[in-house]
């Protein structure tokens, strides 16, 4: 915890007032507390509780995090799979979206409870109407009021 102000001088009547950082890395979802001590220069004192609750957060993670499909014309690339993961301490509500329209996923969205748990998700590239060439697309991966939200998973078809 940190002050904006850790001295000042107030003439008679006059008030002060100071803002409070708090660094909450590292800290596990909780209640926390800590005082202020005012002091006079002629010894009077004046001691602030501070009360703060750390929420749990959900965390968004994905794997791997580029794809790479090769094929010859007319041929279906093998599928694919993404694990989406929640390695936060609430859990995550998340929801998948390719840009393309070559690229499609076997699910969109879903939660995941807890950290240590995770959604595969299956992508197929398919190219069968497409001409030669080299193509990308992304899938962006949404978790709603999670941290490192959205990611966006990159995707070459060759």
């Amino acid at each position: 915890m940190s002050l904006s102000e850790t001295a000042g001088v107030l003439d008679s009547g006059q008030a002060a007032s100071f803002d409070i950082d708090v660094d909450i890395n590292g800290l596990k979802p909780g209640d926390y507390e800590a005082s202020i001590t005012v002091a006079t220069g002629k010894g009077a004192t004046e001691v602030v509780k501070v009360v703060m609750t750390v929420l749990p957060t959900a965390r968004l993670s994905a794997a791997p995090r580029s794809l790479s499909f090769f094929s010859e014309v007319g041929a279906t690339p093998d599928p694919q799979t993404i694990t989406i993961s929640n390695i936060g301490s609430a859990p995550l509500n998340w929801h998948a979206a390719p840009d393309q329209d070559w690229i499609s996923i076997s699910n969109s969205s879903g939660t995941i409870a807890r950290t240590g748990t995770g959604a595969d998700v299956t992508v197929l590239a398919d190219i069968r109407s497409l001409a030669a060439g080299i193509y990308s697309g992304a899938i962006t991966v949404t978790g709603y009021d999670a941290v490192d939200s959205p990611m966006v998973l990159s995707l070459i078809h060759i």
